[in-house]
């Protein structure tokens, strides 16, 4: 629970050989049999690499113009390029409008994956309020972004006076859960969008 805790205080913030003129032609008839056999290799080959190549460009994330690759060396995602960053046990991705993006972890557990309504209000929801902020329109769905399943979060945070939309993708990496929180304090549909899409384990 303190490592929640901490968590949520930070959300504050891809060849032959020709020997007589007969067998030459006999050669040349076996040659060019041959060749064409070995074109039709080589072409095959190539084509073969032209799909793999194909393959490879659609395993690639497209980082969109106007943002940069977050990583650490286990998540990577795009931000605006224009954002600060701040590195740390949680690194805080902000501009200044207020919107932001925290990435956190904390140990390895199936709290999310098996998250209900329920299940939230009875642990998270006091730990917000116990902090002064009003939560509302929870929505907990299990999505799929490159390959990965994850737990979104997504959610109305109200605090002296802001509102704020928050977005939380959840995934287990190794023995961790990484957490990455999308606040909107101005609202940015595209922002939230690219972060799911370009979200990746790093490998």
């Amino acid at each position: 629970m303190k490592k929640i805790i901490c968590m949520l205080l930070a959300l504050l913030l891809l060849v032959g050989c020709v020997f007589t003129f007969a067998s030459c032609i006999e050669d040349d008839s076996k040659n060019d049999e041959k060749n064409e056999q070995e074109n039709d290799k080589k072409q095959e080959g190539e084509d073969n690499k032209e799909e793999e190549k194909e393959e490879d460009k659609k395993d690639e994330i497209v980082i969109p113009e106007g943002y940069v690759a977050y990583n650490d060396g286990k998540i990577s995602f795009a931000y605006p390029k224009d954002w600060s960053k701040q590195s740390g046990s949680v690194s805080i991705l902000q501009t200044l409008n207020g919107n932001n993006i925290t990435v956190a972890y904390e140990e390895k557990s199936d709290m999310y994956v098996n998250m209900t309504i329920e299940t939230y209000n009875s642990t998270l929801k006091p730990v917000y309020e116990a902090m002064g902020m009003m939560v509302s329109n929870v929505k907990i769905e299990k999505k799929e972004t490159n390959g990965l399943q994850i737990v979104q979060i997504s959610q109305t945070t109200s605090i002296n006076g802001v509102t704020m939309t928050q977005t939380q993708y959840i995934l287990p990496i190794e023995d961790l859960n990484y957490v990455v929180t999308v606040t909107e304090v101005v609202a940015d549909a595209a922002l939230r969008e690219t972060v799911l899409n370009t979200l990746t384990v790093v490998k």
